[in-house]
């Protein structure tokens, strides 16, 4: 009987090791886990900021298109006036050229147009 208490006493010391092994073995996992929330929290605060600035550059995006916008609306309506300016001017410039040329073909009669050629090229 006593050699039955022995090894049943044994037994319990040699469970008792092996309890203490795996709570152990447990509080190295539950160490490991920690670090790795640790590093878990890490990572959502920097993707969060990094949320942060991308909302923020989408913003300052939008602002910059709209303001592209304004500027492409604004060199729409230059051009359309510039436009319209130039074409006013040509035409006035051709009007003005019939006008010079028929003066220039009246006085040349007048003259004559050889005279009219020799006195261009004596001013210059």
């Amino acid at each position: 009987m006593n050699e039955i208490l022995k090894a049943i006493q044994q037994l319990e010391g040699r469970m008792i090791d092996q309890f203490d092994q795996v709570d152990q073995r447990f509080e190295h996992i539950n160490e490991r886990l920690n670090k790795i929330d640790q590093k878990l929290g890490q990572f959502d605060e920097r993707l969060n900021k990094s949320t942060e600035n991308n909302d923020t550059m989408i913003g300052k995006l939008d602002q910059i298109k709209v303001k592209l916008d304004r500027m492409e609306s604004t060199l729409n309506t230059l051009a359309n006036t510039f436009n319209e300016g130039t074409v006013a001017m040509l035409n006035r410039i051709d009007k003005n050229t019939i006008s010079f040329s028929r003066d220039t073909e009246f006085l040349s009669g007048k003259v004559g147009k050889h005279e009219m050629y020799f006195h261009r090229i004596n001013e210059k």
